[in-house]
């Protein structure tokens, strides 16, 4: 008689649970931004602003006027058309939310580099096209 083995059964049978629980979890619908949080975009938007004036008031020189971190915050709520507490509501259910601000912390990341990129070059091609009224103060040293 030939054997009867279960060890093809048993791994259909975790096949099939494994499928299961996939497709189920698929069809469960990612949670809903509540009404009154920001959606992941504007979030995005102000936090890009946000890391723009708190990068302008951060080290030793101050790239800013001297106005307070909070007027700045005020002048972003008013620019986005959002408040205080809708800014601070929304932050918070993101906080809750590590994948959903790792994503906008990546697209920032990606903005602020290319931000960067393009400083740059407009700052070379500036220092190039003066390049020739640019003088070099080493050519006429200090004499004693």
């Amino acid at each position: 008689m030939g054997q009867f083995s279960l060890q093809p059964m048993v791994k259909h049978w975790i096949l099939f649970v494994v499928v299961s629980i996939l497709s189920v979890q698929c069809r469960i619908p990612e949670r809903q931004i509540p009404e009154g949080i920001l959606s992941d975009t504007a979030m995005r938007t102000i936090l890009f602003d946000v890391y723009l004036a708190e990068g302008g008031r951060s080290g030793g020189k101050k790239m800013l006027d001297e106005r307070s971190i909070d007027d700045y915050y005020e002048m972003i709520y008013r620019k986005h058309g959002i408040t205080k507490e809708s800014f601070s509501q929304s932050f918070a259910f993101y906080s809750e939310y590590p994948e959903k601000m790792a994503a906008i912390h990546e697209q920032l990341v990606r903005q602020l580099m290319e931000l960067d990129a393009k400083l740059a070059s407009k700052a070379d091609s500036a220092r190039e096209n003066r390049g020739s009224q640019v003088i070099d103060f080493d050519e006429f040293p200090i004499e004693d």
